[in-house]
């Protein structure tokens, strides 16, 4: 063999110390610019697909609003074709249309009476009746006095001229310029068969729950329904008046008759005071300001009656 030997391939792994740091070193460049190279282009694509991205979200909205103003440019064209049509067809119908034949006033109504008849007349019912409530409102007159006649003998006939009677006795106690005495008829017998009765009886006591009710007119036949009712002795008062009795003052005097026309004036009627009391809606001092008003009145009429 020649004393030159053969010249070995160099190789990491044949290569001298020196050597192979060299090498170790050159691949440590070449690893980390490749890896350089590869973050850039990694970094380049996501900047790409974002910009893709946004673009594609930009030209989205913009394909939107372009659809959108090509809508409502559609809308204002077809609006505008309807309005035009519609003045179209009003010319037209003002064109073709006549002029309505004027009409009478008789006609006029008849029309408005085929149409408003229903509504004519309730509207009409309903104005009388108010009409008719505020009127009776307006000219109703409130009584002076009240005085109940519980009897059943005739008297319902003659209540006119019994109230004027009274009012001939009575001052205009509530200041409205009208004398009124009210005469409220409650007609009361035990053998009367009137279906009535039941009616009559809650009347009577509703009537004398008020404390200006303190007069009440009676007869035999009638007294039973006030039996329950506490009424003064007016012999003390009235000592020794033929018309004055316990039970009351007999209606019987030729001026009271000569006012009703009743010559066959029945003689058991009397007409009764009440004695002081509290109601359920009166107290017992309203009811004694009312008895001693009527007892003025009683002492005119009995004065006048001798």
């Amino acid at each position: 063999m020649s004393d030159k030997k053969k010249k070995k391939k160099l190789t990491i792994d044949t290569a001298p110390l020196d050597e192979r740091g060299l090498v170790r070193d050159e691949d440590e460049e070449f690893e980390a610019d490749l890896a350089e190279r590869v973050r850039i282009a990694e970094e380049n694509s996501e900047a790409e697909y974002l910009r893709a991205k946004k673009q594609a979200e930009a030209d989205k909205q913009a394909y939107a609003e372009k659809l959108r103003r090509e809508k409502i440019e559609l809308m204002k064209q077809k609006q505008g074709i309807a309005d035009t049509e519609s003045d179209e067809d009003e010319d037209d119908e003002e064109e073709e249309s006549e002029p309505a034949p004027k009409m009478s006033f008789k006609k006029k109504l008849e029309n408005f009476w085929y149409h408003y008849k229903i509504q004519t007349i309730v509207a009409v019912t309903v104005t009388i009746l108010f009409g008719y409530m505020i009127y009776d409102l307006v000219t109703k007159i409130e009584p002076d006095v009240t005085v109940v006649a519980v009897v059943d003998n005739g008297l319902s006939h003659r209540v006119d001229g019994l109230e004027a009677y009274f009012e001939h006795y009575c001052e205009d106690l509530n200041g409205d310029g009208e004398v009124y005495v009210q005469v409220v008829l409650v007609p009361m017998d035990a053998n009367s068969t009137n279906t009535d009765a039941q009616n009559y009886a809650t009347k009577l006591y509703s009537t004398l729950s008020n404390a200006e009710t303190v007069m009440v007119i009676a007869d035999t036949a009638s007294e039973f329904s006030v039996e329950q009712v506490l009424f003064q002795d007016l012999t003390e008062r009235y000592e020794s008046n033929e018309y004055v009795t316990e039970k009351g003052i007999k209606l019987t005097n030729d001026r009271l008759r000569e006012a009703l026309n009743w010559t066959q004036m029945p003689e058991d009627m009397v007409l009764m005071l009440r004695e002081p009391v509290r109601t359920l809606s009166s107290s017992r001092e309203e009811m004694e300001e009312s008895c001693e008003t009527a007892l003025e009145m009683l002492d005119k009429m009995l004065e006048d009656a001798q």
